[in-house]
């Protein structure tokens, strides 16, 4: 018998739908504890002269303040700009955190995605995120994170 989604994998909004342009966005974190990978949806509307898409994986020992530190991966991003009708895969080669895509992105209407797997983590880090630099124009922006579980029905776990 085929399975919904939400029995195989969480849904969680890190950053509500905001004007990007309002300040720098911090991404709520995922507790990646149950999980093999989460997938940050970068959903973006058609902006206004906007001057940056800086976008940086996160990795951190705790819920909420400590450390956090840069999560560097070197896997695949995909992305649909504008009118486009499939997704486009952008092979990494070099692991980064940061990702610079104002030249992608523009003002466009895009959704962009970035994976990360559990085994991606520094020993001691358990916290995963995703955060916005201030898009220097006005640009509403969300971001969810869909969590593949490894214990199911995934909706019941605390992410």
């Amino acid at each position: 018998m085929e399975r919904f989604m939400l029995e195989k994998q969480i849904a969680k909004t890190i950053i509500a739908p905001v004007d990007l342009n309002t300040a720098d966005n911090t991404g709520l974190r995922v507790d990646m504890k149950n999980l093999r990978r989460c997938t940050f949806l970068v959903i973006l509307a058609a902006g206004t002269t906007t001057a940056a898409h800086l976008l940086t994986l996160k990795q951190h020992t705790v819920a909420s303040a400590g450390t956090p530190a840069d999560l560097s991966v070197a896997h695949p991003y995909y992305h649909k700009v504008g009118a486009a009708t499939s997704y486009t895969k952008v092979d990494v080669t070099t692991a980064a955190a940061a990702y610079d895509l104002h030249t992608l992105l523009s003002n466009s209407v895009a959704v962009v995605a970035f994976e990360v797997l559990a085994e991606d983590l520094t020993e001691g880090y358990r916290y995963v995120s995703l955060d916005i630099a201030d898009a220097g124009g006005s640009q509403i922006g969300t971001v969810i994170a869909l969590g593949e579980s490894e214990f199911n029905p995934a909706y019941d776990q605390i992410v």
